[in-house]
């Protein structure tokens, strides 16, 4: 397990303070390869490898304490939290109690991952989906957008004023339901998704009022309204 394992963890003796095992991905991620032989031979005690740890975690980080202090009687609980390093990191640490054969407590195993690129990836998907929002608020041209599965995820505001739907009304419901007649079975836009292909197509949406609109559908999965 440990040495394929991309999360670092140690595992410690409570009752003495020593550090049972740890493997070489703790060691990597916290970049301490230099003390392995001193955790191997037995001479860092867990207090000194959490203070070594928090030496390297911001300020804001150290608001807390790096692992705070647990009942033996909450065994099985495990406890997350995420640490900003100096050097720019995020790391996730997580802890539980570990148990031996018979059931008895005994210690605790403390398990790290480096999260930095996950939380930039979130970061960038938030700033793209923002982004997205202020231009469906901000276009001329009402637009929806609609999943695989055709159901409609969301609608700008010029969208509820041309065709009369309000938000509540369109947001999860099929696209299809508002045209007429239905172009479920021949819809190219359902096409342009099961095949990536690259497919314009008009189509004819019922307003609330009933006027007729025309929708240019777009391998986006994004419809444009034209009164």
């Amino acid at each position: 397990m440990s040495a394929c394992s991309p999360l670092g963890f140690y595992v410690v003796d409570e009752n003495t303070n020593k550090i049972l095992y740890f493997n070489k991905q703790f060691t990597a991620l916290w970049g301490i390869d230099h003390l392995e032989p001193d955790l191997l031979a037995g001479k860092l005690s867990h207090r000194e490898i959490e203070e070594t740890l928090a030496g390297m975690i911001t300020r804001e980080g150290l608001s807390e304490k790096l692992h705070e202090e647990r009942s033996v009687d909450e065994p099985q609980k495990l406890r997350e939290s995420e640490l900003v390093l100096k050097d720019g990191r995020t790391m996730r640490c997580f802890e539980t109690t570990v148990q031996d054969e018979q059931g008895a407590y005994f210690g605790r195993l403390f398990g790290y991952e480096d999260i930095t690129e996950r939380k930039k990836d979130m970061e960038k998907l938030r700033q793209a989906n923002e982004l997205k929002e202020r231009i469906l608020e901000v276009a001329a041209t009402a637009i929806f957008t609609v999943d695989k599965d055709q159901v409609i995820t969301s609608v700008n505001n010029r969208f509820t004023e041309i065709t009369g739907y309000s938000a509540e009304d369109a947001v999860g419901k099929p696209c299809f339901s508002f045209f007429e007649p239905s172009c479920q079975p021949v819809c190219s836009l359902a096409r342009a998704l099961d095949k990536n292909a690259v497919q314009m197509e008009e189509c004819r949406v019922k307003a609330k009022d009933g006027r007729m609109l025309t929708v240019l559908k777009n391998r986006a999965s994004s419809g444009t309204i034209k009164d």
